[in-house]
């Protein structure tokens, strides 16, 4: 599993190009439409198997429980998020993608709600079981992140697509080993240092540098032509820091939760 963290980070440093350039250049294969359609592919089924479970969620008094609202919620801002980059591939400059790109913004703004909503009633909840109640938290704030997640790689473009695959597969990777015990508990000073080392990968992997001439201001210019400093300054702070705020996040749940809390 180490092995497979050092692996997924080397593949996106070769394979993966382009981070943080408009797709109407075309000079990348990372913004060729098989690729980030394939990458987008691969989150949905990830999004639909691996985060999230149906057993945790509460039913609404209409008789739907929230995990198909919440999957169609996620589903439709992928699916959004392919056509605005397929728009903006467009060789015709009159389709540039904004509005359908905002129509993204609001399925992952309505999402992120939810798992906010999720999170703060389940802190409040009393009774039941307090592991199931944990168990629970955790689920929620994955899918918070993975959210949180979504909305880094819209604002970064689509070659972060693909390096979101592999850095979920890092992240499965280290937690797998997080979650070992007896004689395979793997130190925290080496637990500390993977989950670094993922972290940074995805900073530097994604063609951000230490520098203000290497900020991807493109960030800025996701759903519209005109500059706008809150939204537009919300942006490039998200693209830049985004990868540091969910990664640090996820550390502090994983670790309180696995009885880990040296790392």
């Amino acid at each position: 599993l180490p092995v497979l963290v050092a692996i997924c980070s080397r593949l996106n440093d070769v394979f993966v190009t382009g981070h943080g350039l408009d797709p109407s250049i075309r000079l990348h294969p990372a913004h060729h439409s098989f690729a980030f359609m394939t990458s987008l592919v691969l989150l949905v089924y990830i999004r639909l198997q691996w985060i999230g479970d149906r057993s945790t969620q509460p039913r609404y008094s209409f008789g739907i429980t929230s995990t198909p609202i919440s999957e169609i919620t996620d589903v439709f801002a992928m699916f959004c998020l392919a056509l605005t980059w397929w728009e903006k591939r467009s060789r015709d400059h009159s389709r540039n993608g904004y509005i359908i790109a905002r129509a993204a913004i609001g399925f992952f703004f309505v999402g992120m709600v939810h798992s906010i909503f999720c999170i703060l009633r389940d802190k409040n909840q009393s009774g039941g079981n307090v592991g199931n109640r944990s168990a629970t938290r955790v689920k929620n704030t994955k899918l918070a992140l993975f959210r949180g997640m979504m909305l880094l790689v819209m604002v970064t473009g689509p070659s972060c697509s693909s390096t979101a695959v592999l850095v979920l597969l890092q992240c499965a990777s280290i937690c797998k080993i997080m979650e070992s015990f007896g004689s395979k508990v793997v130190d925290a000073p080496v637990m500390a240092a993977l989950w670094r080392l993922a972290i940074r990968s995805a900073f530097f992997g994604t063609n951000h540098h230490c520098s203000f001439n290497r900020l991807q201001y493109s960030a800025a210019f996701i759903a519209t032509d005109s500059f706008h400093f809150v939204i537009a300054g919300s942006s490039l702070f998200f693209n830049t820091f985004g990868w540091e705020m969910i990664g640090s996040t996820l550390v502090l749940v994983l670790s309180r939760t696995t009885g880990r809390s040296t790392v």
